[in-house]
């Protein structure tokens, strides 16, 4: 479903599903309006919207609007909605920028392309949330990785979240089967994050956000320093302990005691000294 005439709508309006309260576009006294702010120059009587796809954006036989702003800088004409924020004309890339719709920094919609998880590309940039990506210097070889959008690569770097991990080797740089691992022949990734020092050959999964290789167990990126290997064992919201010590994500818990350490169902931690919250000592009871 793509462009609706606002005037065949129920009422004259599209509000939101969820909220009979919220209004996002209606005609009243003669005027489109959008959440109770008035488009004074725009034409009743042609006025769409997208109800399927998205709320913000309309238009008429003359211009594109943005909630009650005309986008002066968008051609009514060729505008397209391409999904994850962006759009384009025939000259022109656009994103929208939490209140505004802006173009991007490329200026142009030459081979401009929505590459999905927030990745786009034009003949100037690759583009990640509508901002170009700081190291993509051949953007046209930019795609994003099929099993997990959040990633991207190009001819020269591998992408999370829009940051480029470094070093890597795109060549050899694979996912792994356990969500935010990654890494080539000599690295382990969490996130955009190399974990240091890791011996590639003996690193493994063990749960959740917890890896190891043969010297030391990681939470995330983070060593756990001075971890005892073989009484070490993970808890439950981030915490985790071996026979000496507490850890909360990758920190040790100053003062806590290993041996009488527990945390609840609500994440509630604490040892026989008192509680524990967010891996700080707290001067309230036990659990």
């Amino acid at each position: 479903m793509g462009w609706i005439r606002l005037k065949t709508l129920p009422n004259q309006e599209h509000r939101n599903p969820n909220s009979d309260r919220i209004v996002y576009w209606k005609i009243q006294d003669g005027f489109v309006w959008h959440q109770g702010r008035k488009l004074r120059n725009s034409d009743v009587d042609s006025f769409e919207i997208r109800p399927a796809d998205h709320r913000f954006i309309g238009r008429d036989h003359r211009a594109i609007y943005h909630t009650w702003k005309e986008v002066t800088q968008a051609d009514r004409h060729s505008f397209e909605v391409l999904g994850d924020n962006y759009f384009r004309d025939k000259t022109t890339g656009f994103f929208e920028f939490e209140t505004s719709l802006r173009p991007l920094k490329g200026g142009s919609a030459g081979q401009f392309i929505n590459l999905g998880g927030g990745y786009a590309r034009d003949r100037s940039f690759g583009y990640y949330a509508g901002r170009p990506l700081r190291n993509c210097v051949a953007p046209m070889t930019l795609i994003s990785v099929e099993a997990d959008p959040v990633y991207a690569r190009d001819n020269e770097h591998v992408y999370f979240d829009g940051v480029a991990l470094k070093p890597v080797d795109v060549s050899q740089w694979s996912l792994f089967a356990h969500p935010g691992f990654s890494g080539d022949q000599e690295r382990v990734y969490f996130g955009a994050k190399k974990l240091p020092r890791v011996d590639v050959q003996s690193w493994r999964h063990l749960s959740e956000s917890y890896s190891r290789d043969d010297p030391r167990i990681y939470h995330w990126h983070h060593p756990l320093k001075g971890c005892d290997l073989d009484s070490w064992e993970p808890i439950d919201h981030h915490y985790s302990k071996d026979s000496n010590q507490v850890y909360y994500f990758g920190s040790i818990v100053e003062g806590a005691d290993a041996a009488s350490f527990t945390v609840d169902a609500d994440g509630r931690a604490g040892d026989k000294d008192g509680m524990i919250e967010y891996g700080r000592r707290t001067n309230d009871e036990t659990i």
